[in-house]
């Protein structure tokens, strides 16, 4: 799965798009805020690397807006198995999980016509509010300066929407929620009740993250070159596999809070055996 959620990865972050400046414009070095990066921060740890204007500048943009969906729609199925998986601790067999990919991947798209709500919202009007506020309240030509003191107000605003999500995901898988509100509510309670160690492990999570952008920042490599290809995909693998670790380090969290290790409240789907198969079992001598 590791190498699936690479290849995708990959094919988002290359492929070029109108209106985003051609192939690899969000990943080259010191430029980690392309708007495909971001989508998957988003709804991830809540705050992408490049911060809040590159998002904002993007959903402005037709192509990215398509391309927003189509990866939202592919990631809620793809994170639907891949969270059942680590839920269970244990092989499931490649149809169970493509069966699980279904059944979670369309409960997460019904969460995230909740977020997206949110998120659009907090970009289009709470954002710009927060600038005026921050340019009134300190050099206004100083753009960096200005940015940084509204992201005082904006980051722990989108990191606690992310926190959110993430447990609402977690809550859908492990006990087999439905409803996506429900799941929303259900997380909130959750967190309410264990503020501190939320905040830690959320905390070492996106620290983890961080390290890695900032080791990525400081690449200097021509992504046209083979080189510059190979340290973008490595940077992808290592990136995936810290968000990998984030979403176990959460479910773990949860099972040994409320259930444990192992535990998921959906049995595993199985494929149902040929007639014949049954019949035989169900016959009397």
């Amino acid at each position: 799965m590791l190498v699936l959620g690479v290849l995708a990865a990959g094919l988002f972050a290359f492929a070029p798009a109108p209106g985003l400046g051609g192939a690899g414009a969000g990943l080259l070095p010191g430029q980690v805020d392309g708007a495909w990066l971001l989508v998957h921060e988003a709804f991830g740890l809540g705050i992408g690397p490049g911060g809040p204007v590159p998002l904002a500048d993007a959903v402005a943009s037709p192509a990215v807006v398509s391309a927003f969906l189509l990866y939202l729609a592919f990631s809620a199925a793809l994170w639907g198995g891949i969270l059942d998986r680590l839920a269970r601790q244990r092989r499931v067999g490649t149809g169970p999980f493509w069966a699980a990919c279904g059944v979670h991947g369309v409960r997460f798209v019904r969460l995230y016509l909740i977020v997206i709500p949110v998120y659009t919202a907090v970009f289009r009007w709470l954002f710009p509010l927060l600038l005026a506020a921050a340019a009134r309240l300190v050099d206004g030509s100083d753009g960096m300066l200005v940015l940084g003191v509204a992201s005082v107000g904006l980051v722990p605003l989108l990191a606690g929407v992310g926190v959110i999500v993430e447990f609402a995901r977690v809550r859908i898988v492990v006990e087999d929620r439905h409803s996506a509100i429900g799941a929303v509510a259900a997380a909130a309670r959750f967190i309410r009740r264990r503020p501190g160690r939320v905040t830690l492990l959320y905390t070492i999570n996106l620290a983890a993250v961080w390290v890695l952008v900032a080791a990525w920042s400081s690449v200097q490599a021509d992504p046209s070159t083979v080189a510059g290809w190979l340290a973008a995909v490595v940077w992808l693998v290592l990136r995936i596999a810290a968000r990998l670790a984030s979403a176990g380090a959460a479910i773990a969290f949860f099972q040994s809070e409320l259930a444990h290790a192992g535990y998921a409240a959906a049995p595993i789907p199985m494929w149902p055996d040929s007639p014949t198969v049954e019949g035989l079992r169900n016959l009397r001598i």
